[in-house]
């Protein structure tokens, strides 16, 4: 989900957002002046891989985005529409996402935990709401594009946090996706992301100590 700047609720800023198959609070709902373009696929929530997406915005968007979309690729397939419209109206949709909240909701517990018992006094995270990953902060100092070769020779992988901020920060966060390994591949995963942490840290002694640690400032977000 990303917002733009300078903030959300001005007249010259729009908001878009994606969707995932946990209880959110959606921008959508609480739109009054049509400011926030609704993305959706029914590859998070029908079938992995079936790219088959719609959108909710104000109509003269829309037909901008349906001409630009031509341009591209003339028009989706027929017959995917087709059966994405037949699992809506015979209800398998509805059957379905309840089992995918609670699938994914105790994946991402496992995670937690594994991550509060094995690097709790080292990384804060955000308790997410629905999605498929965990947005971590490290103590300030430790740059998590030098700590991913680390990773990678410990034999797991994560997505460096600096790319998703605009402004040139979040060099000390990174995302963690728990919706694919299974509960055990979680928890070894995270034992090798400690391994690596581990290594990192002690290479920055400046940045390991407890004074440091205390000093973190509040969880960055995106933007």
């Amino acid at each position: 989900m990303r917002i733009s700047e300078p903030g959300f609720g001005s007249a010259d800023n729009a908001a878009d957002q994606n969707d995932y198959p946990w209880e959110l609070t959606y921008f959508k709902a609480d739109d009054r002046e049509g400011r926030v373009i609704y993305l959706s696929s029914f590859s998070k929530t029908l079938a992995p891989a079936f790219r088959v997406a719609w959108m909710a915005s104000p109509a003269a968007l829309a037909g901008r985005f349906e001409t630009a979309k031509q341009a591209l690729d003339l028009c989706t397939g027929n017959y995917d529409q087709r059966m994405v419209y037949e699992a809506c109206r015979r209800g398998v949709l509805a059957r379905q996402l309840p089992r995918l909240r609670e699938h994914y909701e105790q994946k991402c517990r496992v995670m937690e935990q594994s991550l509060r018992s094995s690097l709790g006094g080292v990384v804060r995270w955000t308790a997410p709401h629905g999605g498929f990953f965990l947005w971590v902060a490290l103590p300030q100092g430790v740059d998590t594009s030098h700590l991913l070769p680390r990773a990678l020779g410990h034999g797991v992988i994560f997505v460096a946090g600096g790319a998703f901020f605009v402004d040139g920060t979040g060099q000390h966060t990174l995302r963690l996706a728990f919706s694919l390994p299974s509960n055990e591949r979680l928890v070894e995963g995270v034992r090798r992301l400690t391994a690596a942490v581990t290594e990192e840290l002690a290479s920055l002694p400046e940045v390991s100590s407890p004074a440091v640690r205390s000093r973190q400032e509040p969880l960055p977000r995106p933007g």
